[in-house]
């Protein structure tokens, strides 16, 4: 059984919606409530889903059953929130990977446009500069740009490394290195080619799904064409919680390691050092002297060189773990 419904019964004042309705949905059945304005509907799919109570009758549901309910009113959706929070927060289970392909295979279009939530758009025509694309072109990415540099960036580490970064986005330098350079906070896909190749679920943490994205498009010989369409990088986390997701992506990378060959800055070294007999001195150099450098890093005047050694020094002691 999926759903038992007896006896439900509901009035509104004098006026009765339900009277005594019943009905039965058992396994691989389907069903649909067919009915003029005002014949109650809604009121009884808002009762089975325990929006409103009845006024008598019994719902059931059957074992392991879920409810998905999508409230036409949107009563049961909150306007302060984006898309992806509200399946977050009713999916807590489900990964930023996993939403994402939800949403894909939900979406009513030919052509998708992901963008972070930390972004915005400062060209007025940055939906055209897209769809003026050559349709031959499956996945397009149009870069990222900062904002003019203010007190509110004054010693923010992000903001500084994403500064460092910023030339080698350029469109030029990109389309030098069409699948590395690629980033999933700014790009349009075909819905038919995410379809084929979803963001890969394995990754359940924070960090480098936009280069495996990038690697299995290189594998299905599937180009990337960028353009400089760029959204503006606006909300720069402080530093404490940037670095707690560096130490996290650090983590997803070492996991993922033996599919980021070719792919990673940090492996690409790591596999020097080794070369190079480097890896001890360097561990004993992160035992001493991490916990300063990470101190430093999350105070008020981080270095972006410092940072860059901090990520492959924790990469290379999650190796020796």
């Amino acid at each position: 059984m999926i759903l038992s419904c007896q006896g439900i019964s509901k009035s509104f004042g004098e006026k009765v919606i339900l009277n005594d309705a019943s009905f039965h949905i058992e396994e691989r059945e389907k069903a649909a409530l067919i009915g003029n304005n005002g014949a109650g509907k809604t009121t009884i799919l808002k009762i089975i889903n325990e929006l409103i109570p009845a006024d008598s009758g019994k719902i059931t549901l059957g074992t392991n059953v879920e409810i998905g309910y999508y409230d036409q009113e949107h009563h049961v959706l909150h306007m302060e929130k984006t898309i992806f929070d509200e399946i977050s927060d009713d999916y807590p289970t489900l990964t930023n990977t996993e939403i994402r392909n939800v949403l894909a295979r939900n979406a009513r279009y030919e052509w998708l446009v992901f963008l972070d939530c930390d972004v915005n758009i400062p060209d007025s025509h940055f939906l055209q500069n897209y769809l003026q694309c050559d349709e031959r072109h499956e996945v397009v990415y149009g870069g990222v740009s900062l904002p003019p540099f203010g007190k509110r960036f004054h010693g923010n580490l992000r903001y500084r490394y994403e500064k460092r970064c910023l030339p080698k986005f350029s469109v030029e330098n990109r389309l030098a290195q069409p699948y590395q350079s690629f980033r999933t906070c700014n790009f349009m896909v075909s819905k038919q080619t995410l379809l084929n190749h979803p963001f890969d679920g394995r990754i359940r943490t924070y960090g480098y799904e936009d280069v495996l994205f990038g690697k299995s498009l290189t594998a299905a010989h599937i180009p990337v064409h960028h353009i400089d369409n760029p959204v503006e990088i606006d909300d720069f986390e402080d530093n404490g919680n940037f670095m707690y997701k560096t130490e996290e992506a650090m983590q997803t990378l070492f996991r993922m390691r033996d599919l980021m060959d070719g792919y990673s800055l940090i492996t690409h070294y790591s596999a020097k050092i080794d070369r190079w007999n480097m890896r001890r001195p360097l561990l004993l150099f992160f035992r001493r002297f991490g916990k300063m450098m990470r101190k430093s890093l999350r105070g008020k005047h981080p270095s972006v060189s410092v940072y860059n050694l901090y990520r492959l020094l924790y990469y290379l002691s999650l190796e020796e773990d």
